[in-house]
């Protein structure tokens, strides 16, 4: 059995499988809200995009600073605190830039797949419902059903008589 969990938080919006029937690997089976989510990515490209015009500005100020302070037109103050300021709006753009692409990440997460072919169980939440991440994020089980993996034991007695049948020819062994 294949657990189908939630990799965010939010609120469920479709099942799309009936429950109980053949489910195909890479199928669709839940649908979150994504409104949410594309509002989280939009916040995060206008982050990245606030950053970025700091770094240009941090750039436009370190290049003026820079020959000043070759000449010695202006303290090293100036200078410090203009490389200070364009390494930390360099930082701040690689910051919201990982925001853009978790956010991104976390968008994709609202269709929530079956990662195997098998049988479908019952969905545990209904539409509607807040998923949570962790125990109550579980939405239904996929049992594969091919291959299908079966351990069994037998008797000693059984094991010989069937060494003693595949000495004789009687019984052929699979490879």
């Amino acid at each position: 059995r294949i657990e189908i969990r939630s990799r965010v938080e939010g609120f469920l919006e479709k099942r799309l499988y009936e429950e109980g029937t053949m489910v195909q690997e890479g199928q669709v089976l839940f649908q979150m809200d994504p409104k949410p989510f594309e509002a989280q990515l939009k916040a995060a490209k206008a982050e990245l995009a606030q950053q970025q015009a700091r770094l240009t500005n941090a750039e436009a100020n370190l290049a003026r600073v820079k020959p000043l302070a070759e000449q010695n037109a202006v303290a090293q103050k100036e200078l410090d605190d203009a490389i200070s300021m364009y390494r930390s709006s360099a930082a701040s753009v690689e910051a919201a830039n990982a925001k853009v692409i978790q956010a991104d990440l976390d968008l994709g997460y609202t269709d929530i797949y079956t990662p195997v072919t098998g049988m479908s169980s019952f969905a545990r939440q209904r539409e509607g419902s807040y998923i949570g991440i962790g125990q109550e994020g579980l939405l239904t089980y996929v049992a594969q059903i091919q291959p299908m993996w079966v351990e069994f034991s037998i008797s000693e007695n059984q094991l010989f008589r069937r060494r003693a049948d595949q000495k004789s020819g009687l019984v052929k062994a699979p490879r």
